[in-house]
């Protein structure tokens, strides 16, 4: 009997979820849950998440959220990043092991393994991407890598670029006319974009110093806005890069200071501009004078990233409140939040074929000593399709 329960649970679950979501029996349904979300891709009447755990997209048009995976035709799990290309109508999906997938308007995707078939011990991640002219820079510990969106390949990977050749973590990138800036582990670095130039070869880079009271700072995030460079430094606030000849400098924009830098983002009242611990400030088109757009309260403690639309509607990939939706001149969010279990610790399971659900238990005991490990993260059923979390969250 010790072996009949555990297979007899296996069919209970599977015969569940055939019931309750028209899946095939003896196929396999993949629940992750969906409460930090870390980046956002505006697609238009779609918006494109990259959650911790999970991946989808929200609708704006009918207000409902769909998950990605592989039986959407993705290639990988674990999104590290995501970003769109207007150009192509391409959401570009990065993975946390360096697999990349282009899902294009038409729902198709194309895979390109070109990063994660790298004979490398270094993490493969890609952390940011940029798109500028047919191309996607992404950055990445290997260094700086560009992905031409047309020919689907790698075209470079920059990565011994750092002071005599030394190899460089990247951070962020920004492309201006014929100049691209890199934020890495050496330092700021420019370099000039040209069929003549080889950008391989580190002497063709030049290290920038943004702040001369302290030449070894840096820049985290980097982002082209108005024709100029903007950075974003941890504990040193935002610069921007101006001027030209004897006159050029960056420049610090007063009351922009922050703690641990998150993200830069273009919108139509200007740039916007998120640090841990802190409100949701705006950066003034012309002026660059500095307001709160949404205070801490709101958005949370840790800010990932932010896309505002034209209409005046903010979306928040908040870490520690989820992806908020603030209505126009509305500082009350409208939490977004695909139907999920609350976490992904499942320490038991219980099936109950009379009510057709299941029941999920977080818990569990200590590796080392046997004891409980005091997680409190409550249980979630799974009945008619759909989750109900019991978390002290929802039932305080």
């Amino acid at each position: 009997m010790r072996y009949f329960f555990p297979l007899l649970l296996v069919f209970s679950l599977l015969a569940l979820a055939a019931q309750a979501q028209g899946v095939a029996y003896g196929d396999w349904q993949l629940h992750l849950p969906a409460n930090h979300p870390r980046t956002l891709a505006d697609a238009g009447d779609r918006l494109y998440v990259a959650d911790e755990s999970s991946f989808y997209y929200y609708d704006k048009n009918l207000n409902t959220t769909q998950r990605l995976s592989s039986r959407d035709g993705l290639s990988d799990v674990g999104v590290s990043t995501v970003a769109y290309d207007s150009a192509s109508s391409e959401v570009i999906i990065a993975y946390q092991n360096g697999n990349i997938d282009l899902l294009r308007a038409d729902g198709k995707v194309k895979n390109l393994t070109d990063v994660l078939r790298k004979n490398t011990q270094l993490s493969k991640a890609i952390t940011e991407i940029q798109v500028y002219n047919g191309a996607a820079y992404l950055a990445s510990p290997l260094g700086l890598i560009v992905l031409d969106l047309t020919k689907l390949e790698v075209r470079d990977t920059y990565s011994a670029i750092g002071a005599g050749g030394q190899s460089v973590t990247v951070y962020g990138t920004a492309v201006v006319h014929d100049t691209i800036f890199a934020s890495t582990s050496a330092g700021l670095l420019r370099a000039r974009i040209s069929s003549t130039i080889n950008l391989l070869d580190y002497r063709n880079w030049t290290k920038e110093t943004f702040n001369s009271a302290n030449p070894t700072d840096n820049l985290v995030q980097l982002l082209t806005y108005r024709g100029h460079v903007y950075g974003q430094g941890s504990f040193r606030g935002v610069y921007c890069l101006a001027g030209t000849g004897a006159a050029r400098s960056w420049r610090n924009i007063n009351n922009s200071y922050g703690n641990s830098a998150r993200r830069l983002r273009p919108s139509a009242v200007g740039l916007l501009v998120a640090f841990d611990d802190s409100d949701l400030r705006a950066i003034a088109r012309t002026t660059n004078s500095v307001s709160v757009l949404l205070p801490k309260t709101a958005v949370g403690t840790y800010v990932l990233d932010m896309v505002r639309e034209a209409d005046g509607t903010i979306y928040v990939a908040s870490n520690d409140r989820g992806l908020l939706r603030f209505a126009p001149n509305n500082q009350v969010p409208e939490i977004i939040r695909p139907n999920a279990p609350a976490t992904a610790s499942d320490y038991s399971l219980v099936a109950d074929a009379a009510t057709n659900s299941v029941v999920v238990f977080s818990g569990g005991f200590s590796a080392d000593n046997g004891l409980q490990n005091g997680n409190r993260g409550g249980f979630y059923e799974y009945q008619g399709g759909r989750w109900t979390n019991y978390t002290r969250e929802n039932y305080p």
